[in-house]
């Protein structure tokens, strides 16, 4: 993914080095793929316009920003891990938000090996079914960055 992707990025967060990413893969025993890195080192806890996307399923959604990766800000993706882990599959991580309770989650689940897949996590369907509450998004992180700056599907 390019920086220079079309898309404004808008309320970035204080900027973070990669020893803060680093950390929080360690706690998630996760490592993030260098697209989404190398982004969220640029624009720590931004939001993206344009923010629209469509899901696999033809489904419109809307980022409302990056989650920060910074401990003491409130919201990071850490602590939200730990608001919804209990009605998240596991290996799944969020990192991005939109307006309503939602988040964009990397899915770890096939392996350190691939680049995560990204999934729409809807809260309602996780409260009522757990199983159904994910919708695929996009193969990458750039894929998804192509898709809201309107270069893909």
């Amino acid at each position: 993914m390019a920086m220079d992707d079309g898309l404004k990025w808008k309320y970035i967060k204080q900027a973070i080095n990669e020893t803060v990413i680093q950390r929080v893969e360690m706690q998630l025993g996760v490592s993030f793929p260098q697209s989404y890195k190398d982004c969220v080192l640029l624009f720590h806890g931004a939001r993206p316009e344009p923010n629209e996307f469509r899901t696999e399923n033809g489904e419109e959604k809307a980022v409302r920003s990056l989650l920060p990766l910074e401990p003491y800000v409130k919201g990071n993706v850490i602590e939200v891990w730990g608001w919804i882990s209990d009605r998240l599959a596991p290996g799944l991580v969020p990192f991005a938000d939109d307006a309503f309770g939602n988040y964009l989650c990397f899915d770890f689940r096939d392996g350190a090996s691939e680049e995560p897949k990204v999934l729409f996590w809807d809260h309602d369907k996780a409260a009522m079914a757990p199983d159904h509450a994910v919708i695929l998004v996009a193969s990458t992180f750039s894929e998804l960055m192509n898709r809201i700056a309107g270069k893909e599907g």
